[in-house]
């Protein structure tokens, strides 16, 4: 596992509420004894009315970060910086060079960063710009590729070419499925296939039922947000008053169509570290998301949580849902439809008493651990360092 070096990672979330992968690399390289700096989302795009509640409460972050980044726990720092939104005229890009972005550059050097490893989960110009500021000669650039971001930004076009401006500059890129990995491998130098992966050690094998229950539980952990199918959730739920559905997450988006619905609990955010003994009460975890352009190129990072709990998994057929059932065939993968959805729930169930299911489950998940995956990341990055440190002693 890397040490003693200076990491800062560009992400493409905020610290809070939701514990996700950048959250995972974070705490893992902190406690190997590498000195984190993480900074939070830039964004990429505009904010709209929609995002007041959000831009409220980083502008309250940054004013209380404005002069040092934050320590949540031993060598790991977070900064909320003031920017401008990616995408704009040139005028603006310049003006975040000049002005915002050097802030964070200064934060890195207050801290005492030297040639830091920079590692971004964004490919908006925001980020190859920082990246550019923050770069000695013994920098390594790496770019987490875990999403299409040109589906979900308003001006694609530009997000396009701003990712192949830092695949042309990175030094490795980590992407989640084949299409990232074959549009990355037209222009970086190295790129290295991860799939989502899963913490082994928190999501432990949950024990087995001998039977159903009368009134299976239907879960579902992560964002309450936009991407959910909330129609979907709730004519399933309809149809199947003999089952309770329980969504565990922060509520993101207007859930009022589940409001009334005596069969379905609405969780708000629940630590990370409660997760495995919610999901452990799960008779199904479920992936009830919309199929449409901004959800194509999601790669759920829950399949392998719940996974390597044992749990069978019904999951709508994203892309990325369907590569993966065509490599392991543990899923139930269902189109966007009520009844093929429940169905897919039914076929579930009926496997969610057999304990060499179960176990066969969380071995395909530990194909993704992070224990070992985040290891063979590790060997990479310290081989292009040595590289780097002979070309320039």
């Amino acid at each position: 596992m890397l040490t003693g070096r200076d990491i800062v990672l560009i992400a493409s979330i905020d610290w809070e509420p939701l514990w996700q992968s950048h959250h995972e690399v974070a705490t893992r390289l902190a406690d190997a004894g590498n000195r984190v700096l993480f900074v939070e989302n830039t964004g990429i795009r505009m904010p709209t009315v929609s995002d007041t509640s959000r831009v409220a409460k980083r502008v309250h972050r940054w004013t209380r970060s404005v002069r040092e980044p934050g320590q949540v726990r031993p060598n790991l720092w977070v900064y909320a910086p003031a920017v401008l939104p990616p995408f704009e005229p040139p005028g603006i890009r310049r003006l975040n060079r000049a002005l915002f972005l050097p802030a964070i550059s200064r934060v890195a050097r207050r801290l005492g960063f030297v040639d830091p490893i920079i590692w971004t989960w964004l490919p908006t110009d925001t980020a190859v710009d920082l990246s550019r500021q923050l770069r000695g000669p013994r920098s390594v650039l790496i770019y987490f590729d875990i999403a299409d971001f040109s589906s979900l930004a308003r001006r694609s076009a530009s997000l396009a070419a701003s990712e192949v401006e830092l695949l042309r500059e990175c030094d490795l890129v980590l992407a989640y499925d084949e299409a990232s990995q074959r549009r990355a491998q037209q222009f970086a130098q190295r790129v290295e296939r991860v799939p989502p992966l899963v913490n082994l050690t928190r999501f432990s094998l949950a024990p087995v039922r001998a039977r159903l229950p009368d009134r299976p539980l239907i879960g579902y952990i992560g964002g309450l947000h936009r991407f959910l199918d909330l129609q979907l959730i709730a004519e399933s739920a309809r149809s199947r008053p003999q089952w309770d559905w329980r969504l565990i997450g922060p509520h993101q988006t207007d859930l009022s169509q589940l409001a009334g619905l005596s069969n379905v609990r609405l969780d708000g955010a629940r630590d990370h570290s409660e997760l495995p003994a919610l999901v452990a009460q799960f008779d199904v975890g479920v992936v009830p998301y919309r199929v449409a352009a901004d959800t194509r190129s999601l790669a759920p990072t829950k399949i392998n949580e719940y996974l390597a709990a044992g749990k069978p998994v019904a999951a709508i057929e994203l892309p990325w849902v369907k590569e993966f059932q065509a490599r392991h065939h543990v899923l139930e993968v269902s189109p966007a439809s009520v009844e093929l959805f429940i169905t897919a729930c039914e076929r579930a169930l009926r496997s969610s008493v057999d304990p060499a299911a179960a176990k066969r489950r969380r071995q395909v998940a530990a194909e993704s651990a992070w224990e070992t995956r985040l290891e063979s990341i590790s060997a990479i990055v310290e081989e292009i360092v040595r590289e780097k440190e002979v070309r320039d002693p």
